[in-house]
């Protein structure tokens, strides 16, 4: 299903995913680090091929998000400040905190 959910939000965006080589990693050193990005590093496997393929909004919004962080995403408020490297794309700064949906006032 979660698959499906991300094929058909990126669809428009010509990306497909597939699921290769799933693996499980246990690292007793890695729950004590707050950032993910060296984990993340260290246990990235697959690719992003741009133009490779043609239930609930929340939990599809859920998935989504999640992926994102795959691709190397952080949330928008990571650091608890307005000048922090927020999610590292133009147009979406940072903020001092984390939000429920699109506030106005964070436009």
């Amino acid at each position: 299903m979660t698959r499906r959910v991300l094929d058909e939000t990126f669809a428009p965006r010509n990306m497909q995913f597939v699921v290769k080589n799933l693996t499980h990693t246990v690292n007793d050193a890695w729950t004590r680090q707050v950032r993910v990005k060296k984990k993340a590093e260290a246990l990235r496997q697959g690719a992003y091929f741009e133009n490779s393929a043609t239930s609930n909004n929340q939990r599809k919004a859920a998935r989504v998000r999640g992926f994102g962080h795959w691709f190397g995403l952080f949330h928008v408020f990571v650091g608890f400040n307005c000048y922090g490297e927020g999610y590292l794309i133009d147009g979406r700064p940072a903020t001092m905190v984390a939000t429920i949906g699109c506030p106005e006032v964070e436009d």
